[in-house]
């Protein structure tokens, strides 16, 4: 019996180690990009680039950051849809926070990922999935 309790005590101890070296390793190389939904900045790079002055910028109202779901824009009404506000609620986003106006690059980040057609949906008033939200996060 005493072979069994440490056979099965070993197992749970190298278990264990592995789980940790697993939560280390997705700590570190953040391969799902999570740590942003952690560590939420108070302000955006883009805040940051129209205070200096950076007038290469599409307001989100005529752009896309709706591509990805995330600063989604209605065709008519020029800001989120209530739909789309909460999808990015529910994926644990404030709409709040998100940046009034997208750089050129951001734009063609979220076409490149989602496709022109896509886009032009979630544009139009269209609700993102969540993993439209999760995967266009990285454009911001």
């Amino acid at each position: 019996m005493k072979i069994f309790f440490t056979i099965f005590f070993v197992s749970l101890g190298v278990i264990f180690f592995c789980i940790l070296l697993a939560l280390v390793y997705f700590w570190i190389a953040d391969p799902y990009n999570i740590k942003p939904f952690i560590f939420q900045s108070p302000s955006s790079d883009t805040e940051k680039k129209e205070a200096n002055g950076d007038t290469n910028l599409t307001p989100i109202s005529t752009a896309t950051s709706a591509d990805t779901g995330i600063g989604a824009t209605a065709s008519a009404g020029g800001g989120l849809t209530e739909g789309q506000k909460n999808a990015l609620e529910l994926v644990g986003i404030n709409p709040n926070i998100l940046p009034s106006k997208l750089t050129p690059e951001q734009e063609k980040c979220f076409v490149d990922k989602f496709g022109q057609a896509r886009v032009d949906e979630i544009k139009a008033g269209a609700i993102p999935t969540a993993m439209e939200v999760l995967t266009g996060r990285s454009c911001l």
